[in-house]
């Protein structure tokens, strides 16, 4: 796979922001570390596999809080050691709690309890000197009529940072297992994550492991080399799997106070279990960033994919694109836009991957100092294609959703709120189609 990546960023300096707490049972392959710093979303070495990137916050700048946010915040103390402890308990009615159609749909409720630790020690907030960190967080999900869908989902992250006379080094390691199943609906505290796996539907245990190592050394005043290297494992329960090995070596370049850029070489490897074929790729990235203003901070990437498998002749090329939007235009109000299109190996269609664009748009509310609106809407669409010469695939699937909910602070470490979510999938395999509503409600505690 090559890929010509072009990175355009608009970033006022910025907080940087966890991502969001884990989902209820609808958690999947897709899922997002909890209570993890989104280090490499912007970062076009890491091949993140079915994980699907938070939209990224720029270092600095102040930041809307939400209970949600507070709920995870590091003690602000200016001490070496730091830590925040948190319970997340939600009571949820969902209509379609396998994702099915018609004789196998089956509704329920369930609790969910997730609590959550971080730790760290050292520069764990602005992450420019040394630091060390470890993120938790267990869920419990236990459903009333179908108890067999009952089962503990764990995330859960080690990172640190070591700056040794001029050259920085980075090592994080992450681990998710996961029931894939449904959708998500909201964070504790109105923050939602996309996280439906389309391409596995269905409840399906997801384990995931995912090692990042950085290295970065300025050569003059303005320009600095950066290399990294990555590895990761998804293993899908009785699916194909699949393993990524990558590397990276590139030049970054600042042009002014508020410009910068870049240009990064990645080459690897996928390594896909039969009968799927292994695949090699290479990418050519060029990075850019820019700083806007106080309000509005933006980070973007488009270029192209090139994939080669491992039988016959077979190469694919795809445009990719990442971009992420940032927008606080009054105190207590944020707006986020998250766009992203790459290529995935399928876990349920051998010699098949797919490419995956994804839209994400979220609107939150602070009203009286205490009440908390959201509302989060998204669009995804999924076209497949074949690995293998003389495979035929004709599987699209579109997908959509919609998710209001709101909170109320009621103490200074306690919060309480309901939330909604329709979400629905139309694929042309009848099978991977579904509609499905959730309602909720949700009470946070902070310690």
């Amino acid at each position: 796979m090559v890929s010509a990546l072009i990175i355009f960023s608009t970033t006022a300096p910025a907080q940087e922001l966890d991502a969001p707490l884990p989902v209820d049972s609808a958690t999947d392959a897709e899922i997002e570390p909890a209570l993890l710093p989104a280090n490499n979303w912007n970062d076009p070495t890491v091949e993140v596999d079915h994980v699907e990137p938070p939209l990224p916050t720029a270092e600095g700048s102040e930041v809307f809080t939400s209970p949600d946010e507070e709920a995870r915040e590091v003690s602000p103390m200016p001490r070496r050691f730091r830590y925040a402890i948190s319970v997340d308990v939600r009571g949820v009615y969902d209509d379609n709690v396998t994702l099915s159609r018609g004789a196998n749909r089956r509704d329920d409720f369930y609790i969910a309890i997730a609590p959550q630790v971080t730790a760290g020690v050292g520069d764990v907030l602005e992450r420019q000197e040394n630091f060390i960190s470890l993120n938790y967080a267990p869920t419990g999900l236990f459903f009333f009529d179908n108890s067999e869908f009952s089962t503990i989902e764990q995330v859960g992250r080690m990172e640190g940072q070591w700056r040794i006379n001029r050259v920085t080094l980075g090592l994080s390691q992450d681990f998710q297992s996961v029931q894939s199943s449904n959708l998500g609906v909201a964070n504790t505290t109105g923050g939602f994550s996309n996280q439906a796996n389309l391409d596995i539907g269905g409840r399906r245990r997801v384990i995931h492991y995912s090692t990042h190592f950085t290295a970065s050394a300025p050569i003059t005043g303005k320009t600095s080399l950066r290399a990294a290297a990555h590895y990761s494992i998804t293993d899908p329960e009785d699916l194909i799997g699949s393993e990524t090995l990558s590397g990276s070596l590139g030049v970054d370049y600042r042009l002014g106070p508020k410009v910068g850029a870049g240009l990064h070489f990645t080459g690897g490897k996928y390594f896909v279990d039969d009968p799927s074929p292994d695949q090699t790729f290479q990418q050519i990235n060029v990075l850019a960033d820019y700083e806007l203003t106080g309000k509005l901070s933006a980070t973007g990437s488009a270029g192209i994919e090139f994939r080669q498998s491992d039988i016959g002749n077979n190469a694919h090329v795809s445009p990719v694109f990442a971009f992420g939007i940032g927008y606080a235009p009054f105190d207590g109000t944020q707006i986020d836009v998250s766009a992203t299109r790459r290529t995935l190996n399928s876990a349920t269609a051998a010699g098949q991957d797919f490419t995956s664009t994804q839209l994400v748009v979220t609107a939150r509310q602070r009203f009286l100092q205490r009440i908390y609106a959201t509302l989060s809407a998204g669009y995804q669409e999924q076209s497949y294609f074949s690995t293998i010469s003389g495979v035929r695939t004709n599987r699209e699937d579109n997908y959509y959703f919609i998710a209001p909910g709101f909170d109320v602070r009621l103490t200074s470490f306690w919060f309480a709120g309901a939330f909604y979510t329709h979400r629905a999938n139309d694929s042309s395999v009848d099978f991977f189609s579904f509609d499905t509503n959730q309602y909720g409600v949700r009470t946070t505690f902070r310690f």
